[in-house]
């Protein structure tokens, strides 16, 4: 930690994150052992607390966030355009301030003074950024504006080399098929892999950089699925601040025959909230900004938004009391909403079931727009969004839960 600087761009990470720890200790026997590390994990979050970010999101698997992309009504599935203003439309809901350090001209130190290689040469040390920066600088010999170096190569490389594709445009950026002796599509990581060491071997990078290069790559192509050039990508990405910004998007897309697809925390490993395979143009509600938490320790209960994460649950909990909790899973990154809507399996769930068996109150939005709770819904369906998918039936916005007594032992 001491060798990260409290400036350092946290890349690909959303805003205000440089890393995450997660950890498990197991021990047998009260020896000493529980007290020693449950001091090391107070001293470990004493002395992360004033570096940890006041709205913390992680990156998840399936929605990487400038892999959009966008649609154009030209009846094709992708854009042409090869600007700024594309990705700029989504990377600020997700990169914040660190969008203008990411993409508009933060990986060239100045606009007038090009290096041997054809980009701009800066005094920090090699690290991920120098290496997209030689990357992108194909086109050596011509000095291009800062528009062009961002949006056209900073943006081609970056995503090309990590998309499994052929003729790939993403935000308007486009990569060629890519097909080995058999004809079958090399993977991401073996074209990668040659993209890397042609142009590292032309600029004397070292080969740990090669394996730099390669392990950033890795990262990102989780699940191979979702990585093709036939995937469809969402015409817009709603982030609302306000339950009303949610029915107005059901009655516009219900109106002109938009499906809708909900995002709570992205985990969802086959793409549902973030792809649709019908012929029917959709958009993402993403719930991220609907976080809010309140607990009531004497009812034993809380009511939770479904954009808030498990990991801001439990916090929650443990700031008001060290007896409650709630029984649904370990990883601290899931939203809430899918996390319920699934069943939510967890360490507790022995004792006291998923977590959609205390899950005891609900605010819906129904496909007309209207707002129910468990009452006004109905128990059939009240039993159906718990654990049969609750983005099937409409769109969970809070969910109110029954806290549990953790357990003696």
């Amino acid at each position: 930690m001491d060798e990260i600087s409290e400036s350092a761009l946290p890349f690909p990470h959303r805003a205000g994150n440089l890393l995450a720890i997660h950890y498990f200790v197991v021990w047998e026997k009260h020896d000493g052992k529980t007290e020693q590390h449950l001091s090391w994990a107070r001293k470990l979050y004493k002395y992360m607390t004033p570096y940890v970010s006041k709205n913390p999101r992680a990156t998840y698997l399936n929605f990487r966030d400038l892999d959009i992309g966008i649609n154009e009504d030209d009846g094709g599935t992708t854009s042409t355009c090869d600007n700024v203003q594309q990705p700029s439309i989504w990377g600020p809901k997700y990169f914040k301030n660190n969008f203008e350090k990411l993409i508009k001209g933060a990986f060239w130190a100045c606009d007038n003074k090009l290096g041997t290689h054809g980009v701009h040469e800066f005094s920090e040390e090699r690290g991920p950024e120098y290496v997209w920066r030689l990357l992108a600088g194909k086109e050596r010999g011509r000095k291009r504006t800062s528009m062009e170096r961002s949006a056209g190569e900073l943006a081609h490389c970056c995503w090309a080399l990590t998309r499994a594709s052929g003729d790939v445009h993403m935000l308007g950026l486009k990569s060629t098929l890519n097909l080995d002796g058999s004809g079958h599509y090399r993977t991401t990581l073996e074209r990668s892999r040659g993209h890397v060491e042609e142009y590292g071997c032309e600029w004397g990078l070292a080969a740990s950089e090669f394996n730099f290069i390669l392990y950033l790559l890795s990262t990102s192509i989780n699940n191979q699925r979702l990585l093709f050039p036939s995937t469809p990508k969402p015409f817009a990405v709603i982030t609302p601040t306000h339950v009303s910004h949610i029915q107005t998007t059901v009655y516009c897309a219900k109106k002109h025959g938009v499906q809708i697809r909900i995002r709570s925390g992205g985990h969802d490993y086959e793409g549902l909230s973030i792809v649709s395979y019908t012929p029917v143009p959709y958009v993402v509600i993403d719930l991220k900004n609907l976080s809010s938490i309140s607990i009531d320790v004497e009812s034993k209960t809380a009511w939770a938004q479904t954009g808030a994460t498990l990991g801001e649950l439990y916090y929650r909990i443990a700031e008001k009391s060290e007896t409650l909790a709630f029984p649904a899973g370990d990883c601290h990154t899931v939203g809430l909403g899918g996390q319920i809507g699934g069943g939510g399996y967890g360490y507790l769930t022995r004792k006291y079931g998923l977590a959609a068996d205390n899950a005891i109150d609900v605010e819906f939005i129904d496909v007309e727009g209207r707002i129910l709770n468990r009452k006004s819904m109905g128990e059939d369906l009240f039993w159906a969004i718990r654990g049969g998918g609750a983005s099937s039936f409409g769109i969970v916005t809070a969910w109110k839960l029954r806290l549990v007594d953790v357990p003696a032992k």
